[in-house]
């Protein structure tokens, strides 16, 4: 695996150099847009709509849109001035208990191994896996300014990537109406919960749709024939038939356990 970024993780008088990893992949099945007279791609043009004309990159400046159709031009060495100064800290600010990390404001997951000394990251690896503790961290990379957190999980450090609390919507923002639930209801429900539980196996899961979508390009490569699945419409279930849907669903599961 290749390294795309190489820095050094800092917090009172420990410096730990490290490299960065990708931790995910895309697996996704990309397309592009053809004519559709000769199956050749097409080329995305930067069109002025005031002049219907198809203008160079080197016309354009940036602009951000204050209200409709106004715009506060932004120069390119004015941007520059509010990029962060290069740097390869990672800065630990202080540790807090791993568990208690709100889901939400996860963005995105990297690992961090070890470059030129593996004796400080093993350390420092074995510490937050003993004591369940996270580093809160900040850092400069790609002329930005990041801030996530530094753990453990099974085999490696994680940096995870974390967003800022103005981009989580707050959970008091929506407004559940007051609905009626039977305590046959409630039972019902909390007996089928309890029936599933089990442990979370990630290899389980899989994008179907991706594969399916793999499976249809590889035939149609081939010239073969593709045989399409028919689309079948799942019918809601009403307020009243909640509980009849309910008690189906535990018998069911109660005869496969």
């Amino acid at each position: 695996m290749r390294a795309i970024w190489k820095g050094r993780i800092k917090f009172d008088n420990a410096d730990i150099p490290v490299k960065l990893y990708s931790a995910v992949s895309d697996i996704r099945s990309h397309s592009h847009l053809l004519h559709d007279q000769d199956q050749q791609r097409l080329e995305q043009k930067l069109v002025c709509i005031a002049q219907d004309q198809v203008i160079d990159r080197s016309e354009t400046v940036k602009g951000y849109e204050i209200s409709k159709n106004e715009y506060v031009l932004v120069e390119p060495e004015e941007l520059e001035r509010f990029e962060p100064q290069k740097s390869t800290t990672i800065e630990i600010d202080a540790f807090i208990d791993a568990e208690k990390i709100d889901p939400r404001y996860i963005e995105r997951t990297y690992y961090l191994g070890p470059d030129k000394s593996d004796q400080m990251y093993v350390n420092l690896f074995e510490s937050l896996k003993k004591t369940g503790l996270a580093g809160v961290c900040s850092w400069a990379m790609r002329k930005k300014i990041y801030f996530g957190i530094v753990t453990a999980s099974a085999d490696v450090i994680d940096l995870i990537v974390h967003r800022h609390s103005d981009e989580v919507i707050p959970e008091d923002s929506f407004d559940l109406d007051q609905v009626s639930i039977s305590a046959k209801e409630k039972d019902i429900a909390e007996k089928i919960v309890l029936e599933l539980v089990g442990e979370f196996k990630p290899d389980e899961y899989h994008d179907e749709y991706q594969e399916k979508l793999k499976t249809l390009i590889d035939k149609k490569a081939r010239g073969e024939k593709v045989k399409m699945p028919v689309l079948k419409k799942r019918k809601e279930t009403s307020d009243k038939d909640l509980l009849p849907a309910l008690q189906k669903s535990f018998k069911a599961l109660s005869k496969k356990i």
